[in-house]
C-alpha cells in the first residue's frame, strides 16, 4: 500500500472518530441509483411505459421493452438493456402501476390495509354467498345454438372452504337465486360421474348459523331477511366499500372461473385475454351440461389441498366435525318455500289474484267474508301455475 494512501486512511479515522466505516474504500464507477442513460432515451422509456404499459390493455413487459429498443434504434440512440427498463418500472409506485393496469378495485385488494381478520373456528359458523356471471357462452338444448352467459350463485363455508351449494341460471341474480342456492345447501347431495357407475359424495346438508352477504337488493329483501329470522340464521352485511370482507367466496369464484376458461365457449376474464377466440362459434354446453360439469369441478376442488388450510376442504370439514356442526332440515320443501319471494293479497270471493292470474282453492270457501284480511302469497317465478298462502299453508292453483 502506498504511503500517501496510508496517511489518507489515517486522516479519515481521525475525522470520523475512528469509526470502521471510514475504512471503506471508494468504489469506482457511478454511484448507486445514478442514471447513465442519455436523457433522450430516458424520455422514450418513460413515455413508452406510460402509454403502453400503464394501461388497462396490459401489454407484456417484454413487448414494451422491444418497442423501446426499436424506437431508440430508429432515432439513432443507444437502446437500453432490459434490466435498465425494468429498473425504471420497479422505481415507480407499485400500487399506482397496479391501479393503472388492473383498476382501483383490484389494487385495493392487493395494497389496501386490512385491519382485523375474520376468525371462524367451526363449520357453518359463517357462510358467504355471492353471485357472478360465468365466463362462458352456453347453447340451447334443442338446436344447440349460442344462447347466453349463465349466472352463478355460490355459498362457501369459511372455516372449511367447503362449497355448501350452488345455483346456475340464465336469469339475473334475485331472491329466487338465493332461495335455490340455500335449498341446495341443505339437501343431501351425491354427484354421478358421467360414463361410470361411480357416485361422488358431497357431504354438506346443514343450515348455516350466519350468512355474510354484500349489499345487493335481493339480500335486503323481506323474503330473505324474514326466512333467515325464521330459521335462526344471522345475516351480516359487508361494510360499504369493504369488498375484501367477502374475500373467501370471491377467491372461490376466481378459482372456479379459472377452470371455466378451459371449456369450449369460454369468454375468458377480459377482451385482451380472449383475443380473437370466437366464444359463440365454439360454444357447445347446455345449461344442464354446464351445471353437471360445475358439480364435478366442485367435488374435485373439495379433494384438492387448499393452500390456506394445508389440507383438502373435505378433510377440513371432517376434522372440524362438519357433519354434526349444524342443524339438519327435515322438510326441505318448507325450507325452500320460506325463502321464495312473496306478495300480500286480499282473499276475496273469487280467491286471490297475482300478476294477472286468478288462484282458487276449495278451502277458500269457508274463509271468505270471515275477516281473514291479507295473506302472504309465496310464489316461484319459474312456475306460476301454483302459489302457497302463508301462514295458512295452503296451495292454490291458477284458474282461467
Amino acid at each position: 500500500m502506498a504511503k500517501s494512501h496510508t496517511w489518507s486512511i489515517y486522516r479519515r479515522l481521525r475525522e470520523n472518530d475512528a469509526r470502521a466505516t471510514a475504512l471503506e474504500l471508494d468504489r469506482r464507477g457511478p454511484k448507486h441509483g445514478s442514471k447513465r442513460v442519455a436523457q433522450d432515451v430516458e424520455f422514450i422509456i418513460d413515455e413508452s411505459l406510460q402509454r403502453y404499459y400503464l394501461v388497462r390493455e396490459r401489454s407484456s413487459f417484454l413487448r414494451i421493452w422491444r418497442e423501446i429498443r426499436a424506437e431508440c434504434e430508429a432515432k439513432g440512440f443507444q437502446p437500453p438493456t432490459r434490466r435498465t427498463v425494468k429498473a425504471r418500472l420497479d422505481a415507480m409506485d407499485q400500487r399506482d402501476v397496479f391501479r393503472k393496469r388492473r383498476g382501483a378495485e383490484e389494487a385495493d385488494k392487493v395494497f389496501a390495509s386490512r385491519p382485523g381478520r375474520l376468525k371462524v373456528s367451526a363449520p357453518l359458523e359463517v357462510v358467504q354467498i355471492d353471485h357472478t356471471t360465468a365466463d362462458i357462452m352456453l347453447v340451447d338444448h334443442v338446436n344447440r345454438q349460442p344462447l347466453a352467459r349463465p349466472f352463478l350463485t355460490v355459498a362457501i363455508d369459511v372455516a372449511s372452504r367447503i362449497v355448501l351449494g350452488v345455483y346456475v341460471t340464465f336469469d339475473e341474480p334475485s331472491v329466487l337465486s338465493i332461495a335455490l342456492c340455500l335449498d341446495h345447501c341443505v339437501r343431501r347431495k351425491s354427484i354421478h360421474v358421467p360414463g361410470t357407475l361411480e357416485q361422488v359424495v358431497w357431504p354438506t346438508a346443514s343450515i348455516p348459523k350466519a350468512i355474510h352477504v354484500d349489499n345487493a337488493q335481493e339480500f335486503h329483501s323481506d323474503a330473505f331477511k324474514t326466512a333467515c329470522e325464521d330459521w335462526g340464521i344471522a345475516v351480516e352485511y359487508r361494510p360499504l366499500g369493504g369488498k375484501h370482507y367477502g374475500g373467501h367466496v370471491e377467491r372461490l369464484i376466481g378459482t372456479t372461473m379459472g377452470a371455466v376458461h378451459v371449456l369450449p365457449g369460454t369468454t375468458q376474464s377480459s377482451i385482451v385475454e380472449k383475443g380473437n377466440y370466437d366464444s359463440e362459434k365454439h360454444a357447445s354446453l347446455t345449461l344442464v351440461e354446464f351445471e353437471d360439469w360445475l358439480h364435478l369441478e366442485i367435488c374435485r376442488y373439495h379433494n384438492t389441498v387448499h393452500e390456506a388450510l394445508g389440507r383438502t376442504p373435505l378433510a377440513a370439514w371432517a376434522d372440524m366435525g362438519g357433519d354434526t356442526a349444524g342443524r339438519q332440515v327435515v322438510d326441505v320443501e318448507a325450507f325452500r318455500t320460506s325463502f321464495l319471494p312473496f306478495e300480500w293479497r286480499q282473499l276475496g270471493r273469487t280467491g286471490i289474484t297475482l300478476f294477472g292470474v286468478h288462484y282458487w282453492s276449495g278451502v277458500f270457501a269457508s274463509l271468505v267474508g270471515r275477516g281473514q284480511g291479507k295473506v302472504q302469497v309465496k310464489y316461484d317465478p319459474r312456475d306460476l301455475s301454483q302459489v302457497e298462502l302463508l301462514p295458512i299453508c295452503w296451495t292454490a292453483s291458477g284458474v282461467n
